[in-house]
């Protein structure tokens, strides 16, 4: 019963691929998002990756988001490539719209650069579902300037985490939990 009980766990990758995120972001993230997928495959959780920009990609197999591909999802997110604006609506919307019963309950990692600027920037349908629906909502905020307050707001909304990336010595990252306003 234990084993049955992890596995039902699912974790949701929600990458911004808008055009800001470009070279060395796009090299960290693609970590960041590995370094995900490497945590749920011990775990053996399920996951979903979805990138956005204007609209959302999801990488379905077998017509599901969420599965256990890991070696095809660290290849995905490997991939460097950037367009369009950023849009929290169509990601979230993919998430919602591809979760089932078995995924109720899951933890979702939304990774920007960026203010949406394509779509409902106040997403607050999103938000009330994701809350019904029980999914925590983790924020990475990628970059210089203040993290978002939408950022702060989904993730003290859902019970999840914010944290914020900023340029590291060397030329790395560094990685640091925010306190959820």
């Amino acid at each position: 019963e234990r084993a049955r009980a992890r596995s039902s766990l699912t974790l949701a990758v929600l990458r911004d691929v808008s055009a800001s995120m470009q070279g060395p972001v796009a090299h960290w993230c693609g970590r960041l998002v590995c370094a995900l997928v490497d945590a749920a495959r011990v775990r053996r959780w399920r996951v979903g990756y979805v990138e956005f920009h204007d609209g959302a990609e999801r990488h379905l197999f077998e017509g599901r988001l969420f599965h256990d591909r890991y070696a095809a999802l660290r290849a995905l997110a490997a991939r460097a490539r950037a367009q369009g604006r950023t849009n929290y609506q169509a990601p979230l919307r993919a998430l919602l719209d591809h979760t089932t019963g078995a995924e109720r309950g899951g933890h979702a990692v939304l990774v920007t650069d960026g203010i949406p600027v394509v779509g409902d920037p106040t997403i607050v349908r999103e938000r009330g579902e994701l809350r019904a629906r029980g999914w925590r909502l983790h924020t990475v905020f990628v970059g210089l300037g203040e993290t978002p307050a939408i950022l702060h707001q989904l993730a003290h909304e859902t019970g999840g985490t914010c944290a914020r990336v900023l340029p590291g010595p060397g030329g790395g990252f560094a990685l640091t939990a925010e306190r959820v306003r």
